[in-house]
């Protein structure tokens, strides 16, 4: 049986997880980016948020420090957390967008590397030669299973959405039991909000674009907040998505997302209020003394600072009003 870990074995890695926060990209600190003269401005910034100096001329030099930032703050978090199980529900999900950009790629015979994110449980290089070298042995069971099912699904029709789909639920599936593992009702909670997110978003878009209700029962994912055969006899009837979320953290993003089907509200709004459900819910964690709920919340702020700069600085690259930019941001966790 796994040893009990207490809230007290947290107390050093939240008085240093306290400390880093103040380095968070806050509300303010978008703003200056978003004001600021040039490019280079912008990024200055970012050397407040503990980014050193940051000279970048490409988007793919940006999304490079982004990405090395991110697995060197998960690396640093692993080796000084009590669990290591947490910080592997937040790496899960990055072996599984690798596997999905292999798996389409071989499909394709296109080269996956420039989409690969070292972030993940394996190693992307590694992944990408077990993939090349059709040898699984090396992966997670679970993973495993989902590889060769995923590459049946999608060699046999042609079809990488339904492979994708098959995917994101063993990922959904392999991140809920791993907060199990944790004994975390907070990250179980997190887990189940974003699942319950993940499914609203796929309606969402599902809808927008005309597809039918029976594609429609089998995007849903399992293991949410939301019972997923309630949430589809809803869309079957015809009832209000918006009513039926009343109450929960996706309220207001149910509420956008029924108009955006219909193209009366941008899509990037609604997709903005789907993640600050979840910061939300994060948010809780900065009233708690000590314990594991800080380092669950540190985490998903800094994923989401990493969201908020590329989308600032594409945003400025490709000319977008700072207006629209200020819309697409979302509220920062500090």
């Amino acid at each position: 049986m796994k040893k009990k870990i207490v809230d007290t074995n947290y107390l050093y890695i939240t008085a240093r997880i306290r400390s880093l926060e103040r380095s968070l990209l806050s509300n303010a600190r978008m703003e200056r980016m978003l004001e600021a003269r040039s490019d280079e401005d912008a990024l200055k910034v970012l050397s407040e948020c503990g980014y050193g100096e940051v000279t970048v001329t490409s988007a793919e030099e940006l999304e490079l420090i982004l990405s090395e930032t991110r697995d060197s703050m998960l690396s640093t978090l692993e080796r000084i957390a009590p669990d290591r199980a947490l910080i592997k529900v937040f790496r899960t999900k990055y072996d599984y967008h690798n596997l999905k950009a292999l798996l389409k790629s071989e499909a394709l015979s296109l080269d996956a590397q420039p989409l690969l994110i070292d972030s993940g449980r394996i190693q992307a290089k590694a992944l990408f030669d077990m993939i090349r070298q059709d040898d699984l042995r090396n992966m997670p069971n679970a993973m495993r299973n989902a590889a060769v099912d995923a590459r049946e699904l999608l060699s046999r029709t042609g079809d990488p959405q339904l492979s994708d789909v098959l995917l994101d639920h063993a990922c959904f599936k392999e991140m809920r039991e791993m907060a199990k593992e944790a004994q975390s009702k907070f990250l179980i909670g997190y887990v189940k909000l974003f699942i319950d997110a993940a499914n609203l978003r796929a309606i969402i878009r599902a809808l927008r674009i005309g597809y039918a209700t029976d594609f429609i029962r089998g995007i849903l994912a399992a293991g949410g907040n939301i019972n997923p055969t309630r949430l589809f006899s809803v869309i079957v009837s015809g009832s209000s998505l918006a009513e039926f979320y009343t109450g929960t953290l996706l309220e207001e993003a149910a509420a956008t997302g029924t108009p955006a089907i219909q193209g009366d509200t941008p899509l990037t709004m609604f997709e903005r209020l789907c993640d600050e459900a979840l910061i939300k819910y994060m948010k809780a964690s900065k009233l708690v003394a000590f314990g594991d709920q800080p380092l669950i919340g540190y985490i998903a702020a800094r994923e989401a600072e990493f969201i908020a700069i590329r989308t600032i600085m594409s945003g400025r690259k490709a000319g977008v009003s700072r207006d629209v930019l200020r819309e697409r941001l979302r509220d920062a966790y500090v």
